[in-house]
């Protein structure tokens, strides 16, 4: 996600936060990891009801702020030990649930768990002790109860949570996608024909399915929060909705005041851009939504109109009983004869069946050489066909004719005789090439 779209998302979550009751006026806070050393926190004195995406603040793991025209939270410094202790962390929520706080303030913690839902999602929650809001303290007393807890009580204070995301429909959108990944890669195994042996393709089609069914079940297990998920939703989009209209008459509005002089240009270039900027939030924000309310409608129709299960094969009617064997003693005698020999594999002739040409010849000398499967380089003249009339496995060389005129220039050289058989050679050599004489020099 883009540093926009978690801060979209973080103004929405400040948002159904306050809706929700679980924080009030400027109460409570939120951090988001967006990389090894940048986190995106709400801003300082801004009531979280009405903040907006723009007013988001990034700063790094140390604290020190990068972007934003705010001051971060006051409770950065508790954010900032979550994030740096806990690297499974990509996001820490603070607020103050009313029976929460209450039981903070009780100094009741959450060790008897009483609720199948509280194990599941939060597993223990502890008591923090006391430590003054906003300031380091804060921070010691939580660092012991980090490990192995995802929610906390800080005692007279509030309630924090983590988790790996801000917001379910991230991990709703990487399951739906590793599903569409799977359907298509077991389409193409299965509209594939290749050399591939059938073991290993049915191994490789058989991983596939496994993790399409891991993935539904996990897709199922989230139907029912995506349900409630889409009714929320459709809610805030009217909601959104019901904002976009404001903001827009807001800027109509703007516009008609500006074109009967009541702003001057240096003013109205401000009051246009901060009416447009907040038109535009609005806008993405509800484009944010629609875009959820159509991922979580996916998976519902998904679990609710999953296939239904094969029916079982009908049992087939019992096979007609066997007669009876008859007696050992009653069976004639058949004389044996010897088994018949494996037909033998003519491994030339399977070679030939692979790699002769498609009319049956023997391998040309270009197949041979793989030569038909190289590119053709633009540069080069285009390759000739060769008739098949003139492919041959081994071709035989043109006979060699003896030149007449060469013949008679080397008769011509030959100028000393052998004293012993009186055959003429040429005058390089020592010895007579008809009785192997020594020959003497003239």
């Amino acid at each position: 996600m883009t540093v926009r779209a978690v801060a979209r998302r973080m103004a929405q979550c400040c948002r159904q936060l306050a809706a929700r009751g679980l924080i009030a006026g400027q109460d409570g806070n939120l951090a988001v990891r967006l990389g090894p050393d940048r986190v995106l926190v709400t801003p300082a004195g801004v009531i979280k009801a009405l903040v907006g995406p723009a007013d988001m603040v990034e700063v790094d793991l140390r604290g020190r702020k990068r972007h934003g025209r705010h001051n971060p939270t006051s409770e950065l410094d508790l954010h900032l030990r979550i994030l740096n202790r806990r690297p499974d962390v990509g996001a820490v929520v603070h607020a103050h649930p009313p029976v929460a706080t209450g039981l903070a303030v009780a100094g009741q913690d959450l060790h008897i768990l009483v609720l199948p839902e509280l194990i599941l999602q939060c597993g223990d929650v502890p008591l923090v002790p006391y430590g003054t809001p906003g300031t380091p303290e804060l921070g010691d007393r939580l660092e012991p109860y980090l490990a192995g807890h995802v929610a906390w009580l800080l005692a007279n204070h509030g309630a924090v949570t983590v988790g790996a995301t801000l917001d379910a429909t991230a991990i709703i959108q990487r399951l739906l996608e590793e599903r569409r990944q799977y359907e298509a890669w077991i389409a193409r195994l299965n509209s594939s024909a290749d050399a591939t042996p059938g073991n290993v393709r049915a191994r490789v089609r058989e991983d596939y399915e496994a993790r399409l069914v891991a993935v539904m079940e996990e897709l199922k297990a989230h139907a029912e929060s995506a349900r409630l998920a889409i009714q929320e939703k459709r809610y805030m989009r009217g909601e959104l909705q019901k904002k976009e209209a404001i903001a827009a008459e807001k800027l109509t509005e703007s516009e008609l005041r500006h074109s009967v002089g009541e702003y001057e240009e240096s003013q109205w270039e401000q009051v246009h851009q901060d009416v447009l900027a907040e038109l535009v939030s609005v806008r993405e924000d509800l484009q944010a939504v629609e875009a959820d309310i159509q991922k979580l409608e996916e998976l519902d129709a998904l679990v609710r109109n999953r296939p239904a299960p094969r029916p079982a094969a009908a049992p087939s009617a019992a096979p007609p009983a066997r007669p009876a064997a008859p007696a050992l003693q009653d069976l004639p005698l058949i004389p044996l004869e010897p088994p018949p020999k494996p037909a033998q594999v003519d491994e030339l002739e399977f070679i030939k069946s692979v790699t002769e040409d498609d009319t049956g010849a023997a391998p040309s000398a270009r197949r041979a050489s793989g030569a038909q499967f190289q590119p053709l380089i633009p540069s080069d003249p285009p390759r000739a066909a060769v008739p098949p009339s003139q492919r041959a496995a081994n071709p035989v060389p043109a006979p060699i004719v003896p030149d007449p005129s060469a013949a008679g220039e080397e008769e011509a050289a030959r100028t000393l005789r052998c004293k012993e058989c009186g055959t003429m050679n040429l005058p390089t050599e020592w010895y007579c090439g008809q009785c192997g004489g020594q020959l003497d020099a003239v």
